[in-house]
């Protein structure tokens, strides 16, 4: 014969055990995806640098020489 209270205290163990194994799951997914996340972060972030790094440095390379102020004349 079962006994009425011991069935809904194994049910609950039961439930809680599974709940626990399912919040480890997701838990351990939801950590898997933020990683990536961060890498693809990291990647993009250090891609974006590199690209304005070299465009900036293209513009200061082909930016015109100063010129020199030209003395007035002296009609001395």
């Amino acid at each position: 014969m079962i006994n009425r209270c011991s069935l809904p205290l194994k049910m609950n163990r039961e439930l809680e055990r599974n709940r626990n194994r399912s919040e480890a799951t997701i838990s351990e997914q939801l950590n898997s995806e933020i990683s990536v996340i961060h890498e693809e972060s990291d990647r993009s972030f250090a891609n974006s640098h590199a690209y304005v790094r070299d465009e900036w440095a293209s513009v200061v390379s082909f930016r015109p020489a100063k010129r020199s102020i030209p003395k007035p004349i002296s009609l001395s």
